[in-house]
């Protein structure tokens, strides 16, 4: 391997970072559509289905608080009907009235009963005056709802705004790790083209055109791997953000260039989260959930109690020969009073439903209990994954100068006879993997930094739920020792 060949490498390696930016430019020439961080953020809000579930839900308990409401308004009711007589029992009635005096048939002209055409018109107020407690405690259980649906607002904004930041930076990430495959594999074709140029002049031995052929093809489907990741990185970011599957981003916001506080800072603002840090959401949501859930007790043992009303129904009737009446064969019905209603027995339906409404009540209790405790062990967890992300950022920063400048002495070595290309090919692999790894330190600290900042708004995660985690999804492969032989030499492809 020649000198050339080796700088080369080092290149690649030390701009393995801007190579995605530079094919970025190149893409938004081409047509796609640019995209900071900044902008999908804002974008989160809209293209979230978990957003738009919730203000619905917000919609449905709204209506269902007007409901519960309408409980202590009075009933108003109108009413109009016309009834015509084809047959009736009172027919004999009437003939035989047929040969009394007049005072007689116009006393039975008067009577309601079998009247040919009977008109009735009226209104009717009835007003609830007593219902065991029952509207009170609906209206404070549907205003419960109401509040609990406001507050998964504000954890679905948060949520969807954390998923695009972790989503965005994933793609990223993926970005860099193609751009450090292809430039691994641009390294590896050279190296095996130019000792090929050795080998038929007769200063290189088959066994290094052997090493040199096995290294690229073992590049070449790590290589496959990086794109299809990143491939699919896009794609949940479309899906994220309710864009054209097949539209194409520019990703605008590296990750060299990208302020970890400003990124949390912009996200906190557009989620609405804001910046002091009281109780989380989730908890007070949980928490409201068990208010819901006595009220619901409360509205249950209603049914044990009468219903207590007052009623009053205003009526004009008339029942004229002909089939249009006029206004003075009208006549009035009004009456008022008090009304009760008790069931004493109601085939234990009530204790039944009392029994449903505390059993309810208590999940509610439990449910908030273990949201506390859950959320008590992700704080920590997100703390501590903080503290962990930043360490492993300014420590990658060393290790990938360091990496650099070990290539560069092993490929002295090589040059001056007292190294192998197999320390060659590690050193390669090592340079290689401190990009990677700087890269992926980088795309931690981001999108940890975002969920410390989203975490007062972000949902519990539940004890059957995964956790969510701000680390990069796990490399394609683990670099394995290099081998003494040329059957399966080292790769020059870092952690993907």
């Amino acid at each position: 391997m020649t000198r050339g060949c080796s700088r080369s490498f080092v290149t690649a390696v030390c701009f393995a970072f801007f190579v995605f930016v530079l094919g970025a430019d190149a893409r938004a020439q081409a047509g796609g559509r640019r995209l900071s961080i900044r902008d999908a953020l804002a974008l989160a809000e809209r293209g979230s289905e978990d957003v738009g579930i919730a203000r619905t839900e917000r919609r449905a308990r709204s209506g269902e608080l007007r409901a519960a409401r309408s409980g202590i308004f009075p009933r108003v009711s109108v009413s109009a009907s016309y009834e015509r007589t084809l047959e009736s029992e009172f027919e004999e009635v009437f003939a035989a009235a047929a040969g009394a005096d007049d005072a007689q048939t116009a006393a039975f002209e008067n009577l309601p009963f079998g009247r040919a055409n009977t008109y009735r018109f009226g209104v009717s107020v009835q007003q609830n005056l007593f219902a065991g407690g029952g509207t009170i405690a609906s209206i404070r259980r549907a205003s419960a709802s109401l509040r609990s649906a406001e507050l998964g607002i504000t954890t679905a904004r948060a949520d969807a705004v954390y998923r695009v930041a972790r989503a965005y930076y994933d793609a990223v990430l993926a970005d860099t790790l193609v751009a450090i495959a292809e430039a691994a594999l641009a390294q590896a074709e050279r190296t095996l083209k130019q000792v090929r140029l050795e080998f038929e002049a007769g200063r290189q031995p088959e066994f290094e055109v052997l090493r040199a052929q096995v290294a690229v093809g073992v590049q070449r489907p790590i290589l496959v791997r990086e794109r299809m990741a990143r491939d699919l990185a896009y794609l949940e970011l479309r899906r994220l953000l309710d864009l054209p599957r097949n539209e194409p981003l520019v990703l605008t916001s590296a990750l060299e260039d990208a302020d970890w506080q400003t990124v949390a800072t912009t996200a906190r603002e557009l989620a609405g989260v804001p910046p002091s840090r009281g109780e989380r959401v989730a908890i007070e949501q949980a928490r409201v959930a068990v208010d819901v859930g006595e009220e619901g007790v409360r509205a249950a043992r209603a049914g044990y109690f009468p219903n207590v009303s007052l009623y009053t129904s205003y009526e004009r009737v008339a029942y004229p020969g002909d089939l249009v009446p006029s206004w003075d064969e009208f006549r009035t019905n009004w009456v008022a009073g008090v009304s009760l209603t008790w069931t004493p027995f109601d085939g234990l339906a009530t204790p039944a439903n009392v029994a449903t409404a505390r059993a309810l009540s208590d999940q509610a209790r439990l449910r908030l209990r273990q949201a506390r405790e859950l959320s008590v062990l992700e704080e920590e967890r997100v703390a501590h994954q903080l503290v962990a992300a930043r360490a492993a950022f300014d420590a990658t920063a060393g290790v990938e100068q360091e990496a650099q400048r070990a290539y560069e002495i092993a490929e002295l070595r090589y040059q001056q006879g007292v190294s192998t290309q197999l320390e060659v090919f590690d050193a390669r692999l090592r340079a290689a993997r401190a990009a990677a790894e700087r890269a992926r330190a980088a795309r931690d600290l981001i999108v940890a930094s975002v969920e410390r900042a989203l975490l007062p708004a972000l949902p519990v995660v539940g004890a059957t739920q995964a956790p969510r985690s701000s680390e990069a999804a796990p490399a394609t492969f683990e670099p394995q020792p290099a081998p003494e032989g040329p059957e399966t030499p080292p790769s020059p492809h870092p952690p993907g």
